[in-house]
């Protein structure tokens, strides 16, 4: 038999041995509640519809506010139950048995955390992709129980993994919760292996471990532990948790519907007014008309109410009757399974209604059948880069519709930027400065700018191809610079740095456009090569290929209303050649190759192509080959000896990176991946003396000794996002994926 003290415990997963010092009066469950509750995993509940579409003209309720409204029924079951507990065994009074409350709460915000998009329907389009999809192949190529999970994928199991596992780059213990909130949180405690024709069950193979190590510490009753798979009884308070959530997605759900009009008023009042004897309904009819509510939607918000009111209580009275099979294991079903008669029929007739009418209308089959295609679409592209890392999605997309076949390769430059405040009789708004070369040497393209803005600002930057050869080269350092030059330096002598930022630039022009169409896809902006490199001019072109690409989608949306998914719109590609924009990259196009003959040459050939014959020459030069491709070795090169950063004119790249507001969740998956990282030493650091370290402008990559051999740390919260070291890594060894939503650096004032 489990017992109370034993269940709730405070220790925490992944630092059971030590304890961070305290500096306020919150307790372990309270830390745990507050932890989830800034997380990103829990912010990004708000974009996930609960039921119903989101969003519409009627707000109706999504996945964070479910979760909310679930935390706040599940703080009133564990607080109401402790207190009956307490009075029934005075040896609880003054324990962490006292804070239940608490735990269960946390346990409900948390309940649905791993919930794909689309919930129920997303579950299924991931299993449907493994058993009968694009995925089926991958059967032989992993485990009997990694299948297993994968094809009955559970997002309860997905919640726990999200709050426990360690992911690349990322602390011991996950979230690093406690044992009694992690708990709380498995609704099904068994492997996918036994989970039978339900299909439920609590935690992947990948941290069965975790959740035995867990069970065994709190005394939970084990039922099952072999080769075959684990099961055990629930934590108690695993029942508080599930009759929330059962409470709030079905009244939540009616309120929904006759927001929505799938449900009639009269439809729904009987619905919830079916939860009480005749008497207590003329009561609430009553209150009703004696308060003056003759709102229909707040009446129906009132009935809401005392029906949660209700079931809450009904629920703590059959915890509290059934605390000893609770405890022994023995318990079956929900909690709501064993309310009284009157209510559970109503219960059930809900769910019979919700199952006719809401969850089969049309606006909810709608969201569910695109779901479905989206999660297809994601499950394709995802495993496919997880099957082969070395390939980033973007460069997946290239190979998979052969966009890059009639065009050369893309060649980039990374620019750099920094906004200063200068004093006031320095300022100069709308002067512009652009230079090329220095302090950069004849043999590598770049240049700057400096823009004189309102306010007393300035923005100033630096671009380097990524063309150049010498390793040792550092484009920030570079930047840093070309500051001190005299006719530069003055311009921020008494002023001081405010912003900083860095970014890869699309310089191939139209030599490197790839195929602008695939199906279902255009590639639009700056970013897919509409730049006019010679005068870092992208917003105008980027704004065109987006009205360009408008008109191809509307083409073909007019030749049928209801245009099937994946269609081509081949016209953009026409479009696009019969445009000014197709011409202004034209005249342009010789002007980046030319540079590698070396900046004089090009130099003198660019006056000639562009002021006598106006970029109209009837050849085109092509590109010097692939960016990656374009380094020496180091024993071929000779070093660069950069000053160091004054801190007053010039800087260092940590104190640079500052200025971004980079922000990355410290849960969150590292978004830089090596695909061999021993080649990071064995070749990048041997042959090439790491390049990464300097090219990159963020201080991501550095080498440090491990054991007293060199090791590739790389410190991804740094990271800016430009991209370059996908770019110029020589071996082609560093993959940068998308990172999560929402974070990376905040550029506000750029």
């Amino acid at each position: 038999m489990m017992n109370w003290q034993n269940l709730i415990s405070n220790k925490r997963l992944g630092q059971e041995d030590r304890h961070a010092l305290r500096h306020d009066d919150r307790s372990e469950f309270k830390r745990d509640s507050d932890r989830l509750i800034y997380s990103a995993p829990f912010r990004r509940l708000q974009n996930k519809t609960q039921v119903f579409p989101l969003p519409g003209s009627v707000f109706v309720h999504n996945r964070l506010t479910h979760s909310l409204e679930v935390a706040s029924l599940g703080k009133s079951l564990g607080d109401d139950v402790a207190r009956k507990l307490i009075k029934k065994h005075p040896e609880l009074q003054g324990t962490l048995f006292e804070e239940i409350g608490t735990i269960v709460q946390t346990a409900c915000y948390a309940h649905d955390m791993g919930n794909p998009p689309f919930g129920h329907s997303g579950e299924k389009a991931i299993q449907a992709f493994f058993t009968e999809g694009a995925g089926a192949y991958l059967k032989d190529k992993v485990s009997p129980r990694f299948w297993d999970d994968i094809t009955h994928f559970e997002g309860n199991a997905n919640a726990f993994r999200l709050l426990t596992h360690r992911f690349l780059g990322r602390r011991e213990g996950g979230f690093v919760m406690t044992y009694s909130t992690l708990a709380s949180i498995v609704k099904y405690p068994l492997s996918s292996s036994l989970a039978g024709k339900h299909g439920k069950f609590g935690f992947f193979a990948s941290e069965e471990e975790i959740y035995k190590k867990i069970a065994n510490e709190l005394g939970i009753i084990s039922k099952q532990v072999s080769v075959n798979g684990t099961a055990y009884a629930r934590h108690p308070l695993v029942y508080l948790v599930e009759a929330a959530d059962d409470i709030c997605y079905e009244i939540m759900d009616i309120e929904d519907s006759h927001k929505l009009k799938l449900l009639s008023f009269e439809e729904t009042s009987e619905l919830l007014l079916g939860f009480f004897d005749e008497e207590t309904k003329k009561s609430i009819r009553n209150r009703i008309v004696e308060e003056g509510v003759t709102d229909r939607n707040e009446q129906v918000v009132y009935f809401r109410a005392r029906v949660v009111g209700l079931l809450e209580a009904l629920c703590v009275n059959v915890f509290v009757e059934n605390e000893e099979s609770i405890l022994n294991g023995t318990f079956e079903g929900s909690l709501i399974d064993h309310i009284p008669t009157l209510q559970r029929n109503n219960y059930k007739h809900c769910s019979k209604v919700s199952i006719e009418k809401i969850y089969s209308s049309k606006t909810v089959l709608d969201v569910e059948l695109s779901g479905y295609k989206i999660m297809e679409t994601l499950m394709e592209a995802l495993i496919s880069a997880a099957v082969e890392p070395e390939k980033f999605h973007s460069k997946q997309l290239i190979r998979r519709f052969e966009l890059d076949k009639h065009s050369q390769p893309q060649t980039y430059g990374i620019g750099i930027k920094e906004i200063w405040e200068i004093p006031a009789e320095k300022s100069r708004p709308g002067l512009v400065m652009h230079s090329t070369g220095w302090p950069l040497d004849s043999k590598t393209y770049g240049g700057a700018f400096l823009y004189h803005l309102n306010d007393n600002q300035v923005a100033v930057g630096f671009v380097v191809g990524l063309d150049y050869q010498n390793p040792y080269l550092s484009p920030f350092e570079e930047f840093q610079r070309f500051k001190t030059h005299p006719e530069i330096r003055k311009t921020f002598e008494g002023g001081r740095r405010i912003a900083y930022g860095a970014r890869s630039l699309s310089e191939g022009g139209l030599q490197s456009l790839p195929k602008l169409t695939a199906p279902g896809a255009l590639l639009i902006g700056d970013a897919a090569g509409f730049l006019n490199v010679p005068r870092i001019k992208g917003i105008h072109t980027a704004m065109k290929s987006g009205m360009l690409a408008a008109e191809a989608v509307l083409a073909v949306l007019d030749e049928n209303d209801h245009a099937e998914s994946g269609r081509e719109a081949a016209s953009y590609q026409t479009l696009f050649e019969q445009s000014w924009l197709y011409r202004e990259l034209h005249e342009v196009r010789n002007v980046r190759p030319s540079f590698k003959w070396g900046m004089w040459p090009a130099f003198a050939y660019t006056g000639l192509e562009q002021y006598l014959f106006k970029g109209r020459t009837p050849w085109t030069i092509s590109h010097h080959g692939t960016d990656h491709g374009s380094l020496k070795k180091a024993a071929d090169c000779t070093p660069i000896d950069y000053p160091k950063p004054d801190g007053v004119l010039t800087f260092d790249r940590l104190s640079s990176v500052f200025l971004a507001n980079v922000s990355h969740e410290e849960n969150q998956p590292v978004h830089l991946q090596l695909a061999d990282p021993q080649a990071a030493i064995d070749i990048n650091l041997r042959e090439y003396a790491s390049p990464e370290t300097r090219y990159c402008p963020a201080g991501v990559y550095e080498i440090v000794q491990e054991n007293g051999s060199p090791k590739l740390q790389i410190n991804a919260a740094n990271c800016v996002h430009c991209k370059t070291c996908d770019i110029k890594d020589p071996t082609q060894n560093i993959t940068w994926v998308c990172p999560e939503g929402g974070s990376g650096p905040n550029y506000g004032a750029m």
